[in-house]
């Protein structure tokens, strides 16, 4: 009996392990820096509501730079499944739409960024879920 509750808790040990490192192994944030936020006004190119994360493509500016060259900005969302529970639909962004996109900044210096939220121009937002400046304390939140 002795030797059933020894692998008993083994087995249960194993799969514990197991099921909390790829959880938390594929939700790295690493790449970008939580300490500083960007806030990009521009048009939407591309939508990929795809999993395991969706991809919003924006060509634009940092707010307040008019005179800023424009660039093409990659903002990284959390899955679809995600977004729903938000309160996103599939049609909640389009190619075309101007919009102001708020986010972490990859640590590399690329135009890529961990998407916060989205505001629309008739002000609605639509927030990802992602906790803000999850690096924070390390200093308040600045522009990129």
């Amino acid at each position: 009996m002795k030797t059933q509750n020894a692998v008993a808790v083994m087995i249960s040990i194993s799969l514990l392990t197991g099921a909390g490192t790829s959880l938390l192994g594929h939700h790295s944030m690493a790449g970008f820096d939580g300490a500083k936020q960007v806030t990009i006004e521009g048009t939407v190119t591309q939508v990929n509501w795809t999993n395991p994360h969706s991809l919003f493509y924006v060509a634009g500016k940092m707010a307040g730079a008019a005179d800023a060259p424009e660039k093409k900005w990659v903002f990284e969302g959390p899955s679809p499944t995600a977004l729903l529970k938000q309160g996103w639909t599939k049609e909640s962004l389009n190619v075309g739409d101007k919009v102001t996109a708020i986010g972490n900044p990859s640590k590399g210096g690329s135009a890529f960024a961990l998407l916060k939220e989205i505001v629309t121009p008739a002000g609605k937002h639509l927030a990802t879920g992602v906790r803000p400046n999850y690096g924070a304390g390390r200093g308040d939140s600045e522009e990129y």
